[in-house]
């Protein structure tokens, strides 16, 4: 599926990783920006205006997430 995703959609399964490695769900990860992410301290902000619970979140970037990250 990963290997079939990278040739035909590799833009949905960049989605799939974030959720997979990051437990944001589909709705905070669409709504957050590149400001977000702090590639330096490795840790992406949900903002309190976009959380589910209406708290900012900082969440810890996995490795394997990591390079994915940094290609953008």
């Amino acid at each position: 599926m990963s290997k079939w995703l990278q040739e035909n959609d590799p833009y949905c399964l960049f989605f799939v990783k974030m959720i997979y490695f990051t437990c944001i769900r589909p709705k905070e990860l669409r709504f957050l920006r590149l400001s977000h992410i702090d590639m330096k301290e490795y840790t992406i902000t949900v903002p309190g205006t976009v959380a589910k619970n209406k708290k900012s979140i900082p969440i810890n970037i996995d490795v394997r997430l990591s390079g994915e990250l940094d290609k953008m």
